[in-house]
């Protein structure tokens, strides 16, 4: 049966068509009064009570209180910030904030769930390239990173969860649901646009560091004698080959993650 939830500023319910075990409407119910603590109230976020997309509330919208009614039990209410990030960032892209609450029922509680307090969030450290490295060493060096990185994003929960999406349901207001890790918040609905955010920040966590443009020693006695240009013109012969089959491995590694956008896209073609 459906959760129930009204916006407290009009008098208008509001029935979300979510299938939520138990929920019943009359005096066997219990209240939750949605009033996140939001650092920024331009901020873009999404509220959910147990995994399921209650309100997506854009940047620059009001945020009126909102209203759920739900059976009595154990119940998680979540809110994701998104963060705004640079292109370079390898930081996860929202924050999360969660409040747990066992109700009786007849109960009525307000969830205030907090992500007020400021978040950098977690990243892969970043590492510059050894300071005269010579050609050999960085082929080398640059080969075992890609196997690295690809085994990482493999066996990234991020990205297996998103895999896995592709063959669930969509609901009908336009989300699926992933099973996401619990460290980034568990199984919850995704709208598309929360689905290309999060591709976005894994090719940027799993192929950022891959280079395009090569500092390397010429080999000299000289550490100061570096230069720096396009891969493609700095290497030659076999390093060059080497290097070329590399980056083809990482297009095709780049396109595999790419492709989860698609669950985005049916998401957005749906009802046209």
């Amino acid at each position: 049966m459906p959760i129930r939830k009204t916006r407290l500023t009009s008098t208008i319910a509001i029935v979300a068509g979510f299938a939520l075990c138990g929920v019943s409407f009359g005096s066997d119910e219990a209240t939750i009064i949605l009033a996140p603590k939001v650092k920024n109230e331009a901020a873009e976020y999404w509220l959910y009570v147990d995994g399921y997309l209650v309100d997506h509330r854009a940047r620059g919208n009001e945020a009126p209180l909102l209203q759920v009614t739900v059976a009595p039990g154990e119940h998680k209410i979540d809110v994701l910030r998104f963060l705004a990030t640079t292109p370079e960032s390898t930081n996860f892209p929202f924050q999360i904030g969660t409040e747990k609450f066992s109700l009786r029922r007849g109960m009525n509680v307000t969830a205030k769930p907090d992500i007020s307090a400021d978040y950098g969030g977690w990243s892969v450290p970043l590492t510059g390239d050894p300071v005269g490295e010579t050609k050999e060493q960085w082929i080398v060096r640059i080969s075992q990173m890609q196997v690295e990185r690809i085994n990482e994003y493999k066996a990234s929960g991020v990205y297996l969860a998103l895999r896995s999406a592709r063959h669930i349901q969509p609901t009908e207001l336009k989300t699926v649901f992933v099973n996401l890790p619990a460290e980034v918040g568990g199984r919850r609905e995704l709208d598309s646009k929360q689905i290309r955010i999060l591709v976005a920040w894994l090719d940027r966590r799993l192929f950022y560091w891959f280079p395009n443009t090569c500092e390397l020693s010429d080999g000299s006695a000289l550490p100061d004698r570096v230069f720096i240009a396009p891969c493609e013109e700095i290497l030659q012969g076999s390093i060059l080959q080497r290097y070329e089959k590399l980056k083809a491995k990482m297009l095709e590694a780049r396109a595999e993650v790419s492709a989860l956008n698609e669950i985005a896209a049916a998401l957005e073609g749906m009802g046209q």
